[in-house]
């Protein structure tokens, strides 16, 4: 675990701990021998409930950060004394950005701040990791690189490029000497026990297991297709290494062996392991701001971390299948377990 030991036994806190990035987390970080803590604002579906999640933690606090006060998330992490935080909680979605901006805003950038003050005032704290998104770039039909210039072009990307302006002003006016920030942008993370809304593996999941309808919008999108695991590898190594180094960085993910395959490649091969029917719908959601290939630049991450996406699209898709028909009729969580230690072990 050498790439990992400045996180190894480590109490880590989660913000958003109870959704799809925050549950499949808790699984890696327990197999590094770490105590967390969770903060979320409710217990969502998917991963959280059906692996019964909130039995890896020592403690969990429901707050909404968007209700909760700076002096209360004080009180709470200093309560907690973690020495690593990722902030993983957000509104993530680009369609109900739009039909809750004021929301999306308060959530994404004010909470993000929120966030930043109560660590910065938490002297147990070391090391702050930030998820924003792959969104964020100003020009977003090019490999954008960690330097290029930002700019939201819809609520949900505008409210991210907010939380990094937040980041850096906070990192030139109030960041104590001995606390590290890491912003990592990534996006399009698949794997098993997603369940936001408006996703396409999340609509696939629904349709294959509870029969809803399915409808698909953007069958020739292009998407930078990353397992999850994989995902939190680059950000566990970026953590690793801003801890290594005492520095605050700036990372993008990206899965170059996947960032070729369109929706309806995605669609094929879940239909090659069950048979389902699709609607093409072609109506409000034209609107949506959104590029048909969305592509960031990761060569930093593979210089300065030595990380790439290591899983094909093709067995990310069975990983999914196999994990989501496991969870349809068991609800304990071995079966993750496993699937991060075989990560592990490749």
């Amino acid at each position: 675990m050498k790439n990992y030991d400045n996180i190894l036994s480590k109490k880590v806190l989660i913000t958003g701990h109870t959704g799809f990035k925050g549950g499949w987390l808790s699984f890696f970080l327990k197999n590094l021998d770490c105590k967390i803590y969770g903060i979320s604002d409710i217990e969502n579906d998917g991963i959280y409930k059906l692996t019964n999640v909130s039995s890896l933690y020592e403690s969990e606090f429901f707050l909404d950060l968007n209700k909760t006060s700076v002096d209360e998330l004080i009180e709470t992490v200093n309560k907690i004394e973690p020495e690593i935080v990722f902030h993983f909680a957000a509104q993530s979605l680009v369609k109900t950005a739009i039909k809750k901006p004021y929301e999306t805003i308060e959530t994404n950038a004010i909470g993000t701040l929120k966030v930043l003050d109560a660590v910065n005032n938490c002297n147990s704290v070391e090391q702050i990791t930030i998820a924003t998104t792959d969104k964020v770039y100003k020009t977003p039909n090019i490999q954008n690189q960690e330097i290029d210039e930002l700019l939201g072009y819809e609520f949900y990307s505008a409210s991210k490029v907010a939380a990094e302006n937040f980041i850096k002003a906070f990192q030139n006016n109030f960041q104590r000497e001995n606390l590290n920030i890491l912003t990592v942008r990534s996006g399009n993370v698949i794997g098993g026990g997603d369940r936001a809304a408006d996703r396409i593996v999340t609509d696939i999941v629904n349709n294959i297991l509870k029969e809803k309808d399915l409808k698909i919008r953007n069958l020739k999108h292009i998407r930078p297709w990353t397992y999850i695991l994989d995902s939190l590898n680059g950000y566990l190594l970026a953590t690793n290494y801003c801890i290594e180094k005492s520095k605050n960085e700036v990372f993008n993910l990206n899965s170059e062996i996947n960032n070729q395959f369109d929706v309806e490649y995605v669609l094929s091969k879940f239909k090659d392991l069950h048979e389902f029917d699709f609607i093409v719908k072609n109506s409000e959601e034209e609107k949506l701001k959104e590029v048909t290939t969305l592509i960031i630049d990761s060569t930093k991450a593979k210089n300065l971390l030595g990380w790439e996406a290591k899983v094909e699209l093709d067995e990310i898709i069975k990983l999914i299948y196999d994990w989501e028909i496991h969870h349809s009729k068991n609800k304990h969580n071995d079966y993750s377990f496993e699937e991060v230690e075989r990560f592990l072990n490749k």
